[in-house]
């Protein structure tokens, strides 16, 4: 405890110095306000109080996390397999900024122990918000659920010293589903051609990363790969060094973007007007996608959190409604 008193706007500029002194990002970025937080000094000493102590929870997590992992890592090393066994560790997506306690107050004070002295404790729960939530995600812009950076961009870690490099940092662009093929052509297992046990299968998509993390290669996809993205009406398309993108309600308002993400990893500059070509190219190449995979667009006036509401209420009385309501 104690940490983080100095509040969100402090930490994430000590963070973006230290990534910059890693190599991990550019220099001279502007960051910009975190979408939805105060002011740290804004606050009243109660609320950063409870704040601070909701990072250091999160934080304490994070560490026991850590520290089970080095004792996985230590037994591998007596029983002589660190060297031969894959370690592979990624987020699922950005920061998640939503606190589910203030959208089901109701519901969170039933059924936990919402104290600040319980904080941490078995029966407790807490979300550190978005202020916090932008911290997680330094230097980028936005949350989980968005197809900004900071929604999208996470980093992974792969170790298996008996197949791949060690030590090496890469920006390259990579996706979710390029893991698959990465683990298959590793443990040296075919991937199969869209059928199995003579059923037709959903055929496995993306790229293998083998090349690229064994020091082969510069990039796991070629220049004009496209890689489309869309969730709850936000979407993206990625290719070689630009990102069409688009934020629905909340975090946007539904315009297509463009920008040179690998040089503009904050998304400030729109290229949308300055690069037509290029733009018209990736939104038919998300349309490409769309009909691909039978997207169904969300309505006009959708959004996530209003929907999780609605559907609570439905069920309300039913089995359901005893978990924890969840964006996803």
């Amino acid at each position: 405890m104690g940490v983080y008193d100095v509040g969100w706007d402090e930490i994430r500029n000590r963070r973006y110095s230290r990534q910059v002194e890693k190599g991990l990002m550019p220099s001279g970025l502007k960051l910009r306000p975190i979408a939805g937080a105060q002011s740290w000094r804004s606050l009243s000493d109660e609320e950063r109080r409870v704040r601070a102590k909701q990072m250091a929870v999160y934080a304490g997590m994070l560490e026991a996390v850590d520290a089970n992992v080095g004792r996985f890592i230590a037994y591998l090393e007596e029983i002589d397999e660190a060297d031969n066994t894959m370690i592979l560790i990624v987020s699922d997506n950005g920061a998640d900024n939503n606190e589910q306690d203030k959208a089901f107050p109701e519901w969170y004070a039933k059924n936990f122990d919402m104290s600040y002295e319980a904080m941490g404790l078995k029966g407790s729960y807490a979300n550190y918000g978005p202020g916090w939530a932008g911290v997680s995600d330094t230097p980028l812009n936005l949350f989980k659920g968005s197809a900004s950076e900071g929604g999208m961009r996470v980093p992974l870690i792969m170790h298996y010293p008996a197949r791949l490099q060690r030590g090496v940092t890469t920006d390259a662009f990579t996706y979710v589903s390029d893991i698959t093929p990465t683990l298959l052509e590793l443990a040296r297992v075919p991937a199969h051609q869209g059928s199995h046990d003579g059923r037709k299968v959903q055929e496995i998509t993306g790229k293998s990363m083998v090349s690229l993390l064994q020091g082969k290669t510069k990039q796991a996809h070629e220049p004009n790969d496209a890689v489309a993205y869309e969730l709850a009406g936000s979407a993206a398309v990625f290719r070689g060094d630009y990102k069409l993108m688009r934020n629905n309600p909340p975090f946007g308002d539904k315009k297509w973007r463009l920008y040179r993400y690998t040089g503009d990893p904050l998304e400030l500059d729109d290229l949308a007007k300055s690069e037509p070509k290029l733009f018209a190219e990736m939104k038919a190449a998300y349309k490409d996608y769309a009909k691909e995979v039978s997207l169904i667009e969300v309505p006009d006036d959708y959004n996530p959190l209003t929907q999780l509401q609605k559907n609570v209420k439905r069920n309300q009385g039913k089995e359901q409604t005893k978990k924890v309501p969840m964006l996803d």
